[in-house]
């Protein structure tokens, strides 16, 4: 089943209707109808990237290095990277999923930098 069918139909339809029929200040009738908006699957993307983000500053703060995986920190660094450019070159653009995955790439980038200076780097052969 396609999880996009979720806003296309069922609940989210028609609170965004309701939403729209009220009498509401023009820029959230805006933010409501947007194709990137919180009605769409753009929207909650960066959410949960976000998660995954803060889960690793976590780690960073509470986990010694020796329990940072780099296999895991390259992977995060390869789709950040990769899917922040690809969120310029879907329609509709998705600035937020875009600043979002790169913070994931960039904090993934400083869990290896840690990896690098205790002198563990690969760990993963």
């Amino acid at each position: 089943r396609d999880f996009k069918c979720w806003f296309d139909t069922g609940l989210f339809p028609i609170v965004q209707a309701k939403l729209l029929g009220m009498n509401l200040p023009p820029k959230l009738h805006t933010i409501i109808k947007s194709p990137a908006g919180p009605f769409s699957v753009f929207f909650w993307l960066p959410v949960v990237k976000g998660c995954i983000s803060v889960a690793n500053v976590e780690s960073i703060m509470n986990k010694p290095i020796s329990e940072v995986s780099s296999l895991v920190q390259f992977i995060l660094v390869l789709s950040g990277l990769t899917w922040t450019r690809n969120c310029f070159v879907i329609t509709p653009q998705n600035i937020p999923l875009a600043s979002v995955n790169f913070c994931m790439a960039s904090i993934a980038c400083i869990q290896l930098f840690r990896k690098h200076q205790a002198g563990n780097l690969i760990d993963f052969m």
